[in-house]
């Protein structure tokens, strides 16, 4: 007998725009500065990136932005904007050696990198060669997340319809294959994984569920309410 998982949304950005209906000032994201997005911020400044990065032709049917940095709010409004878009994220490693982002960009030849400064530094020579937004940095020749972002606007936006099987994701693993490869995640996925393992773990509002990333260097960088006892 085949089972057939149904799933309320058919990808994360029909899932944000029902909770932008329902619940827009719950809190989604809260960083280690203790900075957060509600559910409205997250919407508003996604969609503002994503006008913008419209204007840079970047759109539906195969575009790719490849997003390279630490995890930040930045990287989250980066993948939602990406999303309105219809295009694929393509999520880089920021420590990625020199030689294998290279070889990950040409595979890959993105519309447009979205990167920090610490990255952009570190790896000028690889990145220069595609059209770069650089958050926190006013390099000559990069553009302005935050600029980009003060521009783009809402008015009039729509967030692009998607097919359920459109690969909203993609990054690149080794395992056994004895070099980096793609893997690629489709919209629905990206709804149905995190759904499903929010349901095996019963998590659900006004719940809170704090991940131990890499941008968090201390037990004491954490909100209070995150911290283990």
């Amino acid at each position: 007998m085949v089972m057939k998982l149904r799933y309320p949304y058919q990808n994360p950005v029909d899932a944000l725009l029902n909770y932008l209906k329902v619940r827009p000032h719950d809190t989604f994201l809260i960083n280690e500065h203790g900075l957060s997005l509600t559910y409205e911020d997250l919407y508003k400044s996604s969609a503002k990136l994503a006008n913008s990065l419209g204007r840079l032709d970047v759109g539906y049917g195969g575009d790719k932005v490849a997003v390279v940095m630490n995890n930040s709010i930045e990287a989250v409004i980066s993948l939602f904007a990406v999303w309105m878009l219809g295009a694929s994220a393509v999520l880089i490693d920021p420590l990625t050696t020199s030689e294998d982002l290279d070889y990950q960009l040409s595979d890959l030849t993105p519309k447009v990198i979205i990167a920090d400064r610490p990255v952009i530094e570190r790896e000028a020579t690889v990145l220069f060669k595609y059209r770069i937004i650089g958050v926190d940095t006013s390099r000559q020749g990069v553009l302005s997340f935050q600029e980009l972002l003060g521009s783009g606007s809402i008015t009039g936006f729509r967030p692009a319809e998607v097919r359920v099987d459109d690969v909203g994701l993609i990054y690149y693993y080794a395992g056994i294959a004895g070099r980096t490869m793609q893997v690629w995640h489709t919209y629905f996925s990206l709804y149905s994984g995190p759904y499903a393992f929010g349901e095996a773990i019963g998590l659900s509002p006004p719940r809170t569920l704090c991940l131990w990333l890499p941008s968090y260097p201390t037990y004491s960088a954490l909100p209070s309410s995150c911290r283990p006892s």
